[in-house]
């Protein structure tokens, strides 16, 4: 295939379906980048191809503020992509990533509960809906409710090309759509749910990557001495 910005675009968005840190991400684009320059002097490849990098904030993680939600919706439903504004409500909501919501089959959204089998990269389990990841699914029943899946009309290509005109529009040009998925764990967090609670909804399957949320978390020390003192007593 031709070497491009798509198709570096393409392979950094799979790297985001990996679980992988920003700092593991930059390592695997950093190798790329040097195989890229070997491939130009050898003239296997013509011109220069960008690569971006992730942010490294001392392991932080980016997220989605409620404002930065709205204006995804309202970017998305003035550029007439009103189905990817309610795919990113659902990941907002939900945790899944990209791929993982593609892969949903109808019968994985039953009782409330929208469950992920064996996917790469995460363990499987079974996230209860909000209201407006419920909302989603039943509008998407009506959209699309003859296919497999709520979201099988859509694929990464789409995905990209639509996020790509959002993401212009916004002049964001450090939004992605694996943001969506730490926007969940974000708001778990800073909603003072136990991080080993975050870990089984995100389906982490190590908890180094479930601490990257303990920053956000309020800290309510004082409640905590008086919980010790009180089961001294």
């Amino acid at each position: 295939e031709r070497m491009d910005e798509d198709a570096v675009e393409a392979y950094a968005l799979h790297l985001d379906t990996l679980n992988l840190t920003d700092a593991t991400i930059n390592r695997k684009l950093a190798i790329l980048s040097r195989i890229l320059r070997y491939a130009s002097r050898r003239g296997w490849v013509q011109g220069h191809v960008e690569i971006p990098r992730k942010k490294e904030n001392n392991n932080r993680v980016e997220y989605y503020s409620d404002e930065d939600r709205a204006e995804v919706v309202r970017i998305f439903e003035e550029l007439e992509l009103p189905e990817y504004a309610k795919l990113f409500t659902f990941l907002c909501d939900t945790g899944l990533r990209l791929q993982e919501a593609f892969d949903l089959k109808w019968d994985d959204c039953a009782n409330g509960v929208v469950t992920v089998w064996n996917h790469k990269g995460a363990r499987p389990g079974g996230i209860p809906l909000t209201k407006a990841a419920g909302a989603v699914l039943k509008h998407r029943e009506s959209v699309a409710g003859n296919l497999e899946g709520p979201f099988a009309d859509m694929n990464q290509h789409k995905a990209r090309y639509a996020w790509g005109r959002m993401r212009a529009a916004a002049d964001k040009p450090d939004w992605v759509w694996h943001t969506a998925r730490h926007t969940f764990c974000s708001r778990l967090a800073m909603a003072g749910v136990p991080l080993v609670t975050i870990r089984d909804l995100a389906r982490h399957t190590d908890v180094q990557t479930t601490l990257r949320y303990t920053h956000l978390a309020p800290k309510n020390y004082e409640h905590a001495i008086h919980l010790m003192e009180d089961g001294a007593a």
